[in-house]
């Protein structure tokens, strides 16, 4: 009877730190989840002033030959972002066709974003967040951000797009501890 008593009670106490342990990762997990939740919500704050900055929006809403005599206002305007902002990469903006009109990276200028996700639910005037991805220039992990610019009359005339660098987001994640030789995973939807 002894025995099985200690079985008994020793059972129980390890099924109860199991359970302590499991919610205890939960509640860790789920502040993590909370504070790049977070992160992400601001970003895209940010990534919207930058889509109703009267330059951004004068820009895309001139004509061709407008926007040879505003060159050097966007420039500005996208390198005081980028100087301000030293977390993205290449601040840009998209005309209504998906072609990269304006950037802090030249080499985008004159691509083709119809194709992408962002442009498809941004030119509808949906913000979007992109899950994290390894730039195809860049080679570091980050987010796209794009918001619609919009004239006074509603009309959608591009979008900004800005990268994120992930490295904010490992930081979050290199944070948790968990047990002596844990690691902390970070999976998309």
């Amino acid at each position: 009877p002894m025995a099985v008593t200690a079985y008994y009670n020793v059972s129980q106490g390890q099924s109860e730190v199991l359970s302590v342990t499991q919610e205890n990762l939960r509640v860790v997990s789920q502040s993590v989840a909370s504070e790049i939740d977070q992160l992400l919500i601001e970003n895209q704050r940010v990534s919207a002033s930058m889509a109703g900055d009267p330059n951004v929006i004068a820009y895309l809403s001139a004509s061709e030959e407008e926007r040879l005599a505003m060159q050097q206002v966007i420039s500005d305007t996208l390198e005081n972002f980028a100087v301000t902002h030293p977390d993205y990469d290449a601040p840009g903006l998209i005309n209504a066709n998906g072609i990269v009109v304006a950037s802090t990276n030249p080499a985008l200028i004159g691509r083709d974003y119809t194709f992408r996700d962002y442009f498809a639910a941004t030119i509808q005037g949906v913000p979007y967040i992109s899950d994290i991805s390894v730039g195809r220039n860049t080679n570091i992990p980050g987010f796209f951000f794009t918001n619609p610019v919009f004239k006074a009359d509603g009309e959608v005339v591009g979008m900004n797009i800005i990268r994120y660098k992930g490295g904010s987001i490992w930081e979050i994640t290199d944070s948790v501890t968990v047990g002596e030789e844990g690691i902390t995973v970070l999976v998309d939807q």
